[in-house]
């Protein structure tokens, strides 16, 4: 009886054309099991859903299992929250939550380029929390880990997906810095000390230090000769730290999904005002003239 996206598990071509046709609008066309927004597609016509679907059909997800079909789903407007819980005998717990930006790139509609930690305050969170566990009960998740992605649409929360699974990346780390604890140290206490578990649950979190996790967006493909104005970043108020997943000497693509963030950077503030400042100023520092290609490569 709750309210979730009008979807398709799509194992025919003209079938799933058919369905985009009735639908109308934009459709998001994803393998049935993935992570890290691997094979996502933003669709608006059914003629681009059976392009998206032909592509995922015959191919592997991001596990190197094939994808036997794909997933179409109806597109839902509005802020799109990642919500981290963990469950003991039916009784839920709300761990952490967090708002994802958005930007267009490299032909992707809604690439996630940032997560921002929000406190349990927040006007957004109590509606998010009851949807969430609402869904968590729907599905039967009554012991441990879920991580929930819901848009919160003109109408209210709308659910994307579900895993029933501690948080992807470097999430729970994150969390823990702001917070001071996360999901990890929630489900160890819900698998081996439920007494302490059911005498914490339900206590809101606070947050301590305000996180954010950047993804910086490559426009470019080629070998990575350098990063220019790396510094710049490392001089940033709220910066705590910085991975590079692709580096200098290695080839580098266009960022299209999780997986393909270059260098991913981590801040963390008092002020959420200083986090959002810095966030803004990344993204203003990304771009073409961020990566110097090797232009020798390949001669």
């Amino acid at each position: 009886g709750l309210r979730a996206a009008r979807q398709l598990r799509a194992t025919d071509a003209d079938e799933l054309a058919a369905w985009h046709r009735g639908l109308g609008g934009r459709v998001v066309v994803k393998p049935p099991r993935s992570a890290g927004s691997q094979g996502v597609f933003f669709c608006d016509t059914p003629q681009e859903s059976v392009a998206a679907f032909e592509s995922l059909a015959g191919a592997d997800d991001v596990f190197s299992q094939p994808n036997k079909g794909a997933v179409a789903q109806e597109y839902l407007p509005g802020t799109e929250y990642m919500v981290n819980t963990v469950s003991r005998d039916g009784r839920h717990h709300l761990c952490d939550v967090w708002r994802t930006g958005r930007l267009s790139a490299n032909g992707v509609v809604d690439l996630c380029d940032a997560l921002s930690l929000i406190d349990s305050g927040s006007r957004v969170v109590k509606p998010l929390r009851d949807y969430a566990f609402q869904v968590l009960d729907a599905l039967g998740i009554r012991h441990g880990p879920a991580h929930l992605e819901i848009r919160m649409t003109p109408d209210g929360p709308c659910l994307v997906e579900i895993g029933a699974r501690i948080a992807g990346g470097g999430i729970p780390a994150c969390a823990g810095l702001g917070i001071g604890e996360s999901q990890l140290e929630w489900t160890v206490d819900a698998y081996l000390r439920p007494e302490r578990f059911h005498a914490r649950a339900g206590t809101p979190y606070r947050v301590r230090r305000y996180a954010a996790i950047a993804g910086m967006i490559s426009p470019v493909q080629g070998v990575l000769s350098e990063y220019r104005g790396i510094e710049e970043i490392e001089r940033l108020e709220s910066f705590h730290s910085l991975a590079t997943p692709v580096k200098p000497g290695q080839e580098i693509a266009r960022t299209v999904d999780d997986l393909s963030y270059p260098v991913i950077v981590t801040l963390l503030h008092d002020l959420e005002e200083v986090v959002q400042r810095d966030l803004n100023t990344i993204r203003h520092l990304d771009g073409a003239a961020f990566y110097v290609l090797d232009r020798t490569a390949g001669r």
